[in-house]
């Protein structure tokens, strides 16, 4: 039968078996190559290009053909080609350097290292080799392929002197035909000689130079080669031929160029060794032993220079010229066949052994003597045996206009630096302006520098007539900011002298207002032009010149006007006036006037000569018909008339007037008014019947009688009521005691206002009582005037002052005031508290010494101030504080982030707090069930919260002693130092076990679970699983032990 459980295990093996073969190599097929051998790419190296080999000419023995110079750097240049029918993927290119002579030794270079290399140069890593492939039939690199190092740089080869073999090897294992894969290049390095000419011009160090003018140039003359060696005469010839030069010279003029000259590059040294004797047995000591002569030396590291300089001509309108440097011949001191001599020499001395006795052996010999005999006109390396320069010139006369610009916005008279600058198609303003034209050189000869002039002429554009016309070429006055002061110079480049520069400016003045009032339009055209020009004279004329088109504007002054007086201006007084005039055309504004005009009190014109002649400020003295609240105006009018519109400012003029009245009884009233009404204001008092045992306000219930009644009228009537008043007092002199406590009222209707009660003394039956009234408004209305005398004693203000006060903040918006008393208070005293500006004053009995403000906004600052009154009115000694309210934690303390921590019978709460500057404990609270903020407001410690200590941010709660699930909600705030408390919604939750309890177990994020023990319930569970699974197991097995292959089971 099947064996499910067996069948299940196979495939589950069978399928981990398969999951490890690649689906690539089940599908791979293995292709053999049956086609010829012959197919496929064939790398071929056709050729060496570079070191070509080096052969001996036969036709000229011991001359040899491609020589190397030694110490000449050189590359390894081949000919590849992929002569099979497919592409080369792979193929390096190996270089070998070996001794000539068939030793099969490797060449060394400096450092002692291996002369070979290796180009990887084609395969599939482009990043290691330069190509990818070589398709079949194709040349790599078109024929020329520079061979690389492994760096991917072409390869350098400085030879020393030497014949050498470089072997040249294609390495690829996708070749066939090995044969064509190598080759073997012959190559001798040899040392030289060379003399190096070199010329350039000193302006851009170039072999070309353009442009007209002086053009200086420098030749050098300098001794190359593999070796150390030195040379005589070195003789080179200079000549300069062409079009468009005046003189081409050198050695500072001595030699002229277009004629040509030859000069001797080195130092001249007149006992040069020029000969000497080099037979074996010459007497070093004779004078036929060396000889010496004149010669011109250049030495290994020695450079000589030439200087020389050509003038082109600017007649001409084009030139190509060159300088030519030519190596001619040089010298060399050595042995060589120029200097060789044959010589007889006894090579034995015969018979008689001794030499000269006729029986000799002699033999001839030829001795190559040292000398410098003969010139060289070649060296090793011929190419700079010569140095041409070339100049070419095209002579172009020209100067232009570059820009014209107006200045404008200058102090008087044109002082300081414009403000204004502008240029085409702006608006000017009238008066003093500057035109600034800017000039340039423009030919092709800096060097050619050109005297010139700027003409400038001002058209009226819609008047059709020339206004002015100015001729210039400097500019020293009034430039722009930055900009130098110029003097006139020539246009151009004259080297340095001071006499030219490239840019020239011309400056000329003008008034555009000059007869009229109000500008209009102009056009401004400058011209330049050549002074004493060149034949051709200026060759392009379109740059010659510039033309502006200008709205000229009068801006209209502006004026204001003020008064500059300080203080009250009384009639009698002077006053001073100030105008104030701007005008955009003149910012010093001395070109402006001023005509002042004023209102008089009674409503004419007054035109106010006197102040015309002062100008912007003038001084007047004030009369009569200035009094009261009149303008003052005035006009400012510009340099070519035209005025501003009108500027006034109010002059408010007071009138002083003493009035006098006497009555029948021979009181006297002297009402001194000031007041800005040209009114008359006089007074009357007549004797009124006395008046008894009156009332008077703010006086208790002592009844007075009067010593002086009379009625009062003034000239005014009720007018008086709206004059403007400065100040009024009034003295009134009676019969009476001079220490009668007299009081001076004025009384309408029988409602009385005291005035006065200062009293001094006139004469020895007179006194006099004043009253300042500068604090009324409005003059004394008819009525009654009254002096009044106690009938009895007159109260006094109280004895007791205030000695100290202070004020404190409390939890809930309330300031407490409290203060003490400074001497013995009576019966009718009492305390006055007074609140900012004491809308509604508290009067409190004078046993009470605190007082408490509740609703205080916290923050607000309030000024408190508590006072002893009766009713006579307040003891002088007051106090006074300023308190700030704090009704609230500030900053708030923002507690945050609650956690809990299981303790015994104890639950831990921490917490972070933002701010803890004004926090000095905190408030928690916690319930059984969550709450909001005003909750925990109204919640007491006693009830569901706790205060902490001080400001820690954690507390302990106990937990409840009742088992079962519990969980607690808590927040909390932080209290100040006066007591304001935060209250915060509940912030977190905490659930706990107290164990004897079937608690579900659940907690809020942040719980701790006590102890973190596993309940009770669960350990039964676990056991029961356990069991059952052995149970099961045990089932399991005995039915296996049956075999019975009829049970599907069976294992």
């Amino acid at each position: 039968m099947r064996k499910t459980v067996t069948i299940m295990l196979t495939l589950v093996m069978l399928a981990s078996v398969l999951a490890n073969i690649s689906l690539v190599e089940l599908q791979n097929e293995k292709m053999n190559d049956e086609s010829s051998a012959r197919s496929g790419p064939e790398a071929a190296l056709v050729d060496v290009i570079n070191p070509r080999e080096t052969y001996e000419d036969p036709m000229s023995p011991g001359t040899y053909t491609h020589e190397i110079l030694a110490g000449v750097d050189s590359n390894f240049v081949v000919t590849i080609q992929n002569t099979g029918d497919a592409n080369i993927t792979e193929m390096n290119i190996e270089v070998t350097v070996y001794l000539s002579g068939g030793s099969g030794n490797i060449a060394k270079d400096a450092l002692g290292n291996n002369m070979t290399w290796t180009d990887s140069a084609i395969c599939d890593d482009l990043v290691s080799c330069g190509v990818d492939n070589l398709p079949y039939g194709e040349y790599m690199n078109g024929g020329s392929y520079t061979i690389k190092d492994s760096s991917g740089a072409a390869i350098v080869w400085t030879p020393p002197v030497g014949a050498y073999d470089v072997v040249v090897k294609l390495v690829t294992t996708q070749d066939s035909i090995q044969s064509n894969n190598a080759l073997s290049t012959y190559v001798m390095v040899v040392d030289w000689y060379d003399i190096d000419i070199d010329m350039v011009w000193d302006s851009n160090q170039d072999d070309h130079i353009t442009g007209g003018g002086t053009h200086a140039f420098t030749m050098s003359v300098s001794l190359n080669g593999s070796t150390n060696w030195d040379a005589r005469n070195v003789s080179v010839s200079l000549l300069s031929s062409g079009s468009g030069l005046t003189s081409a010279t050198g050695n500072s003029g001595a030699d002229d160029l277009l004629a040509g000259a030859s000069v001797m590059a080195g130092v001249l040294n007149a006992t040069a060794l020029v000969w000497q004797n080099m037979s074996e047995n010459v007497d070093i000591n004779s004078s036929a032993f060396q000889t010496t002569g004149p010669r011109y030396e250049l030495n290994w590291g020695d450079t000589y220079t030439y200087s020389g300089a050509v003038e082109t001509d600017s007649g001409v309108t084009t030139g190509v010229y060159d300088i030519v440097a030519t190596l001619n011949s040089y010298k060399i001191f050595s042995q060589k066949p120029d200097c060789a001599a044959d010589e007889t020499i006894i090579v034995d001395n015969g018979p008689d052994g001794q030499p000269g006795g006729g029986d000799d052996i002699t033999e001839i010999v030829t001795v190559y003597h040292m000398c410098d005999d003969g010139e060289s006109v070649s060296d090793g390396n011929n190419a700079n045996n010569e140095a041409e320069l070339f100049g070419s010139l095209q002579n172009f006369h020209d100067i232009a206009v570059v820009e014209m610009t107006v200045l404008q916005g200058y102090g008087t008279g044109g002082v300081g630096a414009p403000s204004v600058l502008a240029q085409d198609g702006a608006s000017l303003g009238v008066g003093f302006s500057r035109i600034l034209v800017e000039v340039t050189h423009k030919g092709s000869t800096l060097t050619e520098t050109y005297d010139w002039t700027v003409n400038i002429e001002i058209v009226d554009t819609f008047g059709g007539g020339v206004v002015a016309t100015y001729d210039v070429d400097d500019c020293i006055d009034g430039l722009p900011a930055g900009m130098m002061p110029y003097n006139h110079k020539d246009l151009g480049d004259d080297g340095g002298q001071g006499g030219a520069e490239l840019i020239g400016h011309a400056c000329a003045q003008h008034d555009f207002g000059a007869g009229t009032t109000g500008g209009g339009q102009f056009d401004i055209t400058a011209t330049v032009s050549m002074v004493n020009p060149p034949a051709s004279g200026d060759m392009v004329s379109r740059n010659d010149d510039t033309t502006g088109s200008f709205m000229v504007f009068n801006n209209r002054p502006v004026a204001s006007a003020a008064v500059e007086s300080d203080g009250d201006i009384i009639v009698g007084d002077i006053v001073t006036l100030m105008a104030s005039g701007f005008d955009a055309d003149d910012p010093d504004g001395q070109s402006l006037s001023y005509n002042w005009t004023r209102t008089t009190s009674n409503g004419s014109m007054d035109d106010m000569v006197f102040c015309d002649d002062q100008g912007m400020m003038c001084a007047i003295p004030v009369m009569d018909n200035w009094v009261g609240t009149l303008p003052v105006s005035v006009v400012v009018t510009d340099g070519y008339g035209l005025e501003s519109e009108p500027a006034s400012a109010n002059v408010h003029v007071y009138n002083m007037i003493e009035a006098n009245s006497i009555s029948a009884s021979g009181a006297e009233m002297n009402y001194s008014l000031t007041y800005d009404s040209t009114q008359l204001f006089e007074v009357t008092i007549t004797d009124a019947s006395p008046i008894v045992e009156e009332l008077l306000p703010n006086q208790g219930d002592i009844p007075y009688d009067s010593v002086v009644s009379l009625d009062y009228t003034n000239s005014l009537g009720t007018l008086g009521a709206t004059a403007s008043v400065l100040t009024q007092s009034m003295d009134l002199t009676f019969e009476g005691a001079s220490d009668g406590t007299y009081s001076m009222w004025y009384g309408v209707s029988n409602q009385w206002e005291m005035i006065g009660n200062t009293l001094s003394t006139v004469d020895s039956t007179h006194v006099m009582l004043s009253a300042d009234m500068s604090s009324r408004t409005n003059i004394l209305g008819p009525g009654t005037i009254a002096v009044f005398e106690a009938s009895g004693d007159q109260p006094t203000v109280p004895e007791a002052g205030v000695a100290s006060i202070s004020a404190v903040s409390q939890a809930g918006g309330s300031i407490v005031i409290s203060w003490t008393a400074d001497g013995v208070m009576v019966e009718g005293d009492s305390f006055e508290v007074c609140i900012d500006s004491c809308p509604n004053p508290i009067v409190l009995d004078r046993t009470i010494s605190t007082y408490t403000m509740a609703g205080a906004i916290h923050g607000q600052s309030y000024s408190i101030t508590v006072k002893v009154i009766n009713s006579a009115g307040a003891n002088g000694v007051f106090g006074s504080v300023t308190h700030v309210a704090d009704t609230q934690v500030d900053p708030a303390a923002a507690a945050d982030a609650l956690t809990f921590t299981a303790s015994g019978d104890d639950i831990i709460v921490a917490w972070t707090a933002g701010e803890t500057t004004d926090v000095v404990k905190w408030k928690v609270c916690w319930d059984t069930n969550t709450f909001v903020e005003n909750d925990m407001a109204f919640w007491t410690v006693d009830d569901k919260c706790d205060f902490t200590t001080d400001a820690t941010a954690s507390h302990t709660i106990p937990k409840s002693s009742v088992s079962g699930d519990h969980v607690i909600h808590v927040a909390v705030g932080g209290v100040d130092s006066v007591g304001n408390e935060e209250s915060n919604d509940a912030m977190n939750s905490y659930s706990y076990t107290i164990e004897g309890s079937t608690g579900s177990g659940t907690g809020t994020v942040g719980d701790t679970v006590e102890d973190g023990g596993v309940p009770g319930w669960a350990w039964g569970a676990i056991i029961g699983i356990v069991v059952l699974a052995f149970v099961v197991g045990a089932f399991i097995l005995s039915r296996g032990n049956e075999g019975d292959d009829s049970k599907e089971w069976d294992y």
